[in-house]
């Protein structure tokens, strides 16, 4: 015998007992001391709007405790709360975004930027983005510098820490400041090889600095026996 139960609403779902339920992780704010403060500085990566810099890498690594175990699925940055320099959606094209996890320490980035690349690197976005930022009076300025991760990436937090990679090596749009952690042994550092065609074959960073940043991170919804969210295909429909 079938048994279900029917929940009211306007989507007239129907849940089926036996069904697991989704479980919903809350976003997170790196460094975790700043998800409602400014950060102590500003800074124009990890999406830089200066043809002169180009082309660049950019690497930034975040403490995997203060990250968090799950399937990230977005990461978000926010404007400097001193700056005024909006744009509207923009497109930034030959940029490739890759995560991974590594065993590089903030404030402990190797120059040598491959050997920060953890073997599970992946790329999670790629060609062209279309981002924006929009005037706001809140001091933190909200997270609305937005980059999907297709496909979400699974963190596991007891097994490193988190490195984020830019590579750009087209002309982009003119970007913004980005809110900025630059204290000495907080929760991320960055490296950064910038100016040279050669950067984008394995040249050493010509930059590593204490400071990066401030980064939210998105969480695909999971369910309880670890599907994820929408992947029904295996799920029993009823209990006999």
């Amino acid at each position: 015998m079938v048994k279900q139960t029917m929940v009211s609403g306007a989507l007239g779902l129907l849940v089926m007992i036996g069904v697991p339920a989704a479980t919903a992780q809350e976003p997170v704010v790196v460094p975790n001391a700043l998800a409602n403060v400014d950060g102590s500085s500003s800074n124009i990566f990890p999406v830089c709007g200066f043809t002169t810099l180009l082309p660049y890498r950019y690497q930034q690594v975040y403490l995997g405790s203060e990250v968090g175990s799950g399937l990230i699925s977005e990461i978000a940055f926010r404007q400097d709360h001193s700056r005024s320099d909006t744009f509207a959606p923009a497109v930034f094209a030959g940029m490739i975004i890759s995560l991974s996890t590594t065993a590089a320490q903030p404030d402990g980035l190797s120059a040598a930027m491959d050997d920060n690349l953890g073997p599970d690197v992946q790329q999670v976005a790629a060609g062209t983005l279309v981002l924006s930022t929009s005037a706001s009076p809140a001091d933190p300025r909200p997270f609305d510098v937005v980059i999907p991760v297709d496909p979400p990436f699974p963190f596991d937090a007891a097994t490193g820490n988190l490195l984020l990679e830019v590579i750009a090596s087209q002309e982009p749009p003119w970007a913004t400041f980005f809110d900025t952690a630059a204290e000495p042994l907080d929760s991320v550092s960055r490296a950064l090889c910038d100016s040279d065609s050669s950067c984008l074959s394995g040249a050493p960073a010509n930059e590593i600095l204490t400071a990066g940043a401030v980064t939210r991170f998105s969480f695909a919804s999971l369910f309880t026996d670890g599907f994820e969210s929408g992947d029904t295909s295996a799920w029993s429909t009823h209990n006999p």
